[in-house]
Parts: structure tokens; C-alpha cells; sequence
């Protein structure tokens, strides 16, 4: 599974106008709402449900283009062990557990090695290290990179999901937040492709677990309710001969809003 720059393609925007009464958040803003340690929440909903939740958050927010456009387009590749251990290791509920993967930002043509690590206090810590656009491969300095900041092996991990969709992403005018909202997730694997057009995942990220935030209090007026989601998982679970009942109420839901 490998993808080079030209096969990157940059997804068509929808027409989403309530985005066009977002500010532009200003650098300080940006540098402000970092959160590489956080507190995670994800909430998924039908996709006729975004405009709504955008004409309300215009207030509180404050909108992140990704090179001038209103909607990233990201392409990325999960990595795991050929036994997929970090699949199981999420399956089973255990902590601290880890997510490696490639993301291209394609609008700004950057790519990053990332790992995510959620600990036992339920806390999501990420590092990342650049590579040249549109490159899969975990060479020796990507090797050294994750020897830091994951127990597994570099030569231990393969491509196991690649995915595409595209985000939105604002970052909290006075509240320590930042808010990505995905659309036109697309799953593949193994020669499989696996679109879900009706899907949208809302991520709030926090640098404290709160309720009284705007984005929540926003959500929950429009009865979203709050959802443990791994793309990944939901991902792997669609598409690998893997044990996946622990997932099975999500994946129905997904497949519910796609159908």
C-alpha cells in the first residue's frame, strides 16, 4: 500500500455556506490551541446535520484553511503489526494503546509521521516528525523517530488502512479548544474500497474534560450524542477478517447512515 504525490488528488469542496460567515483564525489563535496532550471526544452523526451545527458554532469559533481552502483533504495510512496488535490492543480495551500512521495534507502538500497514544488517565498524547509529501515509507529516520515514541518495532509495522476524507477544523475563540468536523470518509484495504458518504465524525479536542463548552452544549441541543469512534477501528472492522464485535453497534450505525 503506498501512495506517491501525484495520486493524491485534492477532493472536490462541497458547498458548505455557513462557513462563509467564519473569521479566519489569526496565527496567535493557531499557536494557542496546539493540543498535542488532550482530552478526545467524538461525535457521529448524518452528514444533513452539518449545516446546522455550523450556523451555530460561527460565534464561538473561528475557521482553519488549509492553503486558502475552507475544507482540508486528508490521505492517510495506518500502520500495525501483521497480527494487527494495535487493532487488538483497542478491541480489548488496553491501556496505554497507540495509532501510527502517515497523514497527507494535501492542500499544503506536508505529510507526517504521526503516533497517538491514549494513556490510562483517558488522555491522547501526539508526536509527529515531517516527510517529504506524499511518502509512505519508514526508513531509518522514521525509524529512529518512532523508537522514541512507540514500544513497537519500526520494521515490525506495515500499511493496513489507508483512508481519504475531508475536515473541517475551527479552533475555539475563547475556549482551549479546537473542533474538526470529517466528511466522505473512504476506507481501503487489500484491493477493498469501503466509501461511507453519509458519515460525519465531530472531534472535540480539550485541553480539560469539560460539559460547559459551546461545542457541547451546541451538540447536545441537536441530540448528538457522544460515541466512542476510532477511525481505524471502524475501518479494519469493515474491511479485515478481524474479531469485531465489540464494534458491531458502531459499524451498524455506520452502516445505517451510508445505506
Amino acid at each position: 500500500m503506498t501512495n506517491n504525490p501525484p495520486q493524491i488528488g485534492v477532493l472536490d469542496d462541497p458547498p458548505v455556506a455557513a462557513l462563509d460567515s467564519f473569521l479566519n483564525a489569526p496565527p496567535d489563535l493557531l499557536e494557542k490551541r496546539v493540543l498535542q496532550r488532550r482530552v478526545d471526544r467524538k461525535f457521529v452523526f448524518a452528514a444533513d446535520m452539518v449545516e446546522p451545527l455550523l450556523a451555530q458554532l460561527r460565534s464561538h469559533f473561528s475557521l482553519v484553511r488549509a492553503a486558502h481552502a475552507p475544507l482540508a483533504t486528508y490521505h492517510t495510512v495506518y500502520f500495525d503489526t501483521p497480527e494487527r496488535q494495535m487493532y487488538e490492543n483497542h478491541r480489548r480495551g488496553r491501556l496505554p494503546r497507540h495509532k501510527v500512521r502517515v497523514r497527507h495534507h494535501v492542500e499544503r502538500q506536508l505529510s507526517f509521521l504521526e503516533v497517538k497514544c491514549k494513556t490510562a488517565d483517558t488522555r491522547v498524547t501526539k508526536a509527529r516528525a515531517g516527510r517529504p509529501f506524499g511518502e509512505v515509507t519508514l526508513d531509518g529516520e522514521a525509524g529512529a523517530f518512532l523508537a522514541d515514541c512507540c514500544p513497537f518495532p519500526p520494521d515490525a509495522l506495515v500499511p493496513r488502512l489507508s483512508m481519504t476524507f475531508r475536515r473541517i477544523t475551527l479552533v475555539g475563540n475563547e475556549v482551549d479548544e479546537r473542533l474538526t468536523i470529517d466528511s466522505d470518509l473512504e476506507f481501503s484495504a487489500d484491493m477493498r474500497r469501503n466509501p461511507v458518504p453519509g458519515l460525519i465524525v465531530a472531534e472535540i479536542k480539550q485541553g480539560r474534560y469539560r460539559n460547559d463548552s459551546p461545542s457541547i452544549r451546541i451538540l447536545r441541543a441537536l441530540h448528538v450524542r457522544e460515541r466512542a469512534f476510532s477511525k481505524y477501528c471502524v475501518g479494519t472492522g469493515l474491511l479485515a477478517p478481524v474479531r469485531s464485535h465489540v464494534f458491531l453497534p458502531t459499524l451498524r450505525f455506520v452502516e445505517r447512515l451510508s445505506a
